[in-house]
């Protein structure tokens, strides 16, 4: 059974008037699952539908506030470092709904850890006041169980790449990446941080917020998933 979380920091309250406009919506986790089994250090795919059951319409200039919950605690995004994310031009009339897919990796320090997570959203629209009357339904929460890294991958393919320095500055290097892999970088909340590899295998990382982060690289013989820490002094 799902779990009902009570939080602090993110209002529920809902206010009134004659000006502003109903707009009643549900959302729905719908991935992973209630109880699903994750393993860190490896993203996986955060996903919601948002359905609109009110009889009248989420506008194109609607804005639509999403936010993540963990333990009943509201998470924050980089770079930004605000509390929600913003969605808009989602045209959805009465009965219709739309999906919002977020990529998440959990760091080793859930290993062995059920983690209750939460996702709320808010209608939004600073012209034209929305207020939305069952507010209790803007918000799906799972457990999920956290479980180690084993990083299914060859042990040569683990040999050989290798990130320094850790922890990095302003910048650190890549070895042993082959020319056709695939490389991303993560923040241990999902979100993806842009970089480029124009110095051939350096990246800069002077204006990435201290923390830790995940480098992915993947080719034609696995994945390898490495966590760094950026401190900049």
């Amino acid at each position: 059974m799902k779990r009902i979380l009570l939080f602090s920091g993110l209002s529920l309250f809902c206010f009134f008037g004659m000006s502003q406009r109903p707009l009643d919506l549900e959302l729905t986790l719908t991935s992973p699952t209630d109880g699903a089994t994750i393993t860190s250090e490896q993203v996986f795919d955060l996903i919601v539908n948002v359905k609109n059951v009110g009889t009248g319409d989420l506008e194109t200039s609607d804005s639509l506030y999403y936010y993540l919950l963990m333990y009943g605690d509201t998470m924050t995004f980089a770079p930004s470092n605000q509390n929600h994310l913003e969605y808009t031009g989602n045209l959805t009339h009465p009965t219709e709904s739309f999906g919002i897919s977020r990529v998440m990796a959990f760091s080793n320090q859930f290993d062995g850890v059920m983690v209750d997570l939460c996702i709320y959203v808010k209608p939004m629209n600073a012209v034209d006041s929305l207020f939305d009357p069952n507010e209790v339904n803007n918000m799906d929460c799972i457990s999920v169980n956290v479980v180690p890294n084993d990083l299914s991958v060859s042990k040569n393919d683990l040999e050989t790449i290798q990130l320094s320095p850790n922890p990095a500055n302003n910048s650190f290097n890549l070895v042993g990446v082959e020319e056709n892999s695939v490389v991303s970088v993560m923040d241990v909340q999902g979100n993806m941080v842009d970089f480029n590899r124009d110095n051939g295998d350096k990246i800069d990382c002077s204006t990435w917020s201290n923390g830790v982060y995940l480098l992915k690289v993947a080719n034609a013989n696995g994945t390898s998933v490495q966590k760094f820490l950026v401190s900049h002094e």
